[in-house]
């Protein structure tokens, strides 16, 4: 199977776990539902053909089991929506998907540091950062420039940053920040 789109529905419950036993799946976008429970994303990260995973706007519990070691698959993961997923850290797991250009980790409850590796990691790739309405306080190194070449939106409303405000170079035609 290529993929399982059942967003902007009123499906509800738990998300049934036989999703993640589909090795070859590359498209699940379970977004905008009232789906419940919690969801490890290590379970995610085995589905080795992922690249875009939606799990926004549902009433789950994202959480990420770290440990301590790469995560080899996360090599095909492209988009990323976990916006309201009641994540309170980016997961570490994400330093290793280097080809993500689509990541929404909005509406959240992540508090502390904006890691560095974020603008150096993404930086080819990056197209939409959404980190809004978290309690972010600042970014690591505080960067006064952010070198992403395809960056189109960066999203930083709503947290408590303060500091210097970082500037992408943007090669783009537009670009939308919002601070």
């Amino acid at each position: 199977m290529y993929g399982i789109d059942l967003r902007s529905n009123n499906f509800a419950g738990h998300i049934p776990k036989s999703f993640f036993d589909l090795t070859r799946l590359q498209v699940l976008w379970l977004d905008s539902n009232h789906f419940e429970g919690t969801i490890e994303l290590n379970l995610v990260w085995k589905l080795k053909a992922l690249y875009s995973l939606r799990l926004s706007d549902n009433m789950l519990s994202v959480i990420g089991v770290d440990d301590g070691y790469p995560f080899p698959y996360l090599g095909n993961i492209r988009i990323l929506g976990l916006a309201s997923c009641n994540l309170t850290k980016i997961p570490v797991a994400l330093r290793y998907a280097n080809g993500l250009y689509f990541l929404d980790l909005s509406n959240n409850r992540i508090d502390g540091v904006i890691p560095s590796w974020i603008w150096v990691n993404w930086k080819d790739t990056m197209f939409y950062l959404d980190l809004s309405n978290n309690t972010f306080t600042s970014l690591e190194n505080s960067p006064s420039i952010i070198h992403m070449h395809n960056l189109e939106t960066l999203d930083l409303n709503s947290n408590k940053l303060h500091g210097s405000v970082p500037i992408p170079l943007i090669a783009k035609y537009k670009a939308f920040l919002d601070y």
